[in-house]
């Protein structure tokens, strides 16, 4: 092993989770780069403190035998939000490696109930962990711009959701602070157990274009955005007689549209604008 993998090594063995946080810092090719000639048990444990999005995407870049292993010797809740995040035919692979033990119940991670907020969720998003900056939090989501929303969701060392910030905050308050100082922790979110019938009449829907969905124990599955939710009520109106559909979920997707056009608007005058900081407050916006 060469001198830089070994004190590389050495650093990640004693402060796993400062690791993680300078790997997030990083553009995910080099990070993998930088662990590939790592033991399994050593990698697997920085990455275990890393964002499960971003180690997702570490992953992405390694050997799938590399990926199998290190995803093997994670803690359970923590590896199963990793793979939900990883490519479909990159699950496929390590399916077939991790063998008729291990192989099954990842397989079963992948599989949320027909019909409910847990099969509908989109776990291919960027979260921030509340333990960095606001500028280091930007940072992150302009290496992932596509997968980042208006929404930040906010989620712990063990993949559980803490809170939500958005774009224009994130523009507005002072780079240093820590995102944990600046995000909203009275989140809205939907149980992964909720059916169609029951997220079309949700009442969050009415302030909310994107919505977070968590397990049982509250670890974040994915986003739910409302154009997904549209596509339901198609396929519900597919299946009625629409002189039967209530009047109520007409105005209800109506009310939804509008309310879109409206968070695009505040979106891009939000982008264009010059951010000034406040002094001596901190901006107060916040998801409900």
């Amino acid at each position: 092993m060469r001198v830089e993998d070994q004190l590389t090594l050495k650093f990640i063995q004693l402060h796993p989770v400062e690791s993680s946080r300078q790997l997030e810092r990083l553009d995910s090719q080099t990070a993998a780069g930088m662990l590939t000639s790592l033991p399994v048990s050593d990698v697997s444990t920085v990455l275990g403190c890393c964002q499960p999005s971003l180690a997702a995407r570490i992953l992405e870049h390694v050997t799938v035998e590399q990926a199998t292993g290190v995803v093997s010797e994670l803690p359970a809740s923590t590896a199963y939000v990793v793979f939900r995040q990883l490519s479909p035919e990159l699950q496929n692979q390590m399916i077939e490696r991790l063998g008729p033990v291990h192989g099954p119940r990842f397989r079963r991670a992948l599989i949320q109930p027909r019909q409910t907020a847990g099969s509908l969720a989109d776990p291919r998003v960027v979260t921030l962990p509340p333990d960095v900056t606001v500028a280091q939090g930007i940072q992150l989501l302009k290496r992932n711009p596509r997968q980042a929303l208006y929404y930040v969701y906010v989620v712990d060392r063990d993949a559980k959701l803490e809170g939500v910030v958005t774009l224009k905050q994130l523009l507005m308050v002072d780079p240093e602070d820590y995102i944990a100082t600046v995000m909203n922790d009275q989140v809205f979110s939907l149980p992964a157990s909720l059916t169609n019938d029951e997220l079309v009449g949700h009442p969050h829907w009415q302030q909310h274009p994107t919505l977070p969905v968590v397990d049982q124990d509250g670890v974040f599955l994915g986003v739910l955005r409302y154009r997904t939710l549209q596509q339901v009520i198609e396929e519900m109106q597919s299946r009625r007689d629409p002189g039967n559909l209530p009047s109520a979920l007409i105005q209800l997707w109506e009310a939804y549209s509008l309310a879109g056009i409206g968070l695009l608007t505040e979106l891009s005058q939000a982008m264009t604008s010059v951010p000034q900081t406040p002094s001596g407050s901190q901006n107060t916006e916040h998801q409900g």
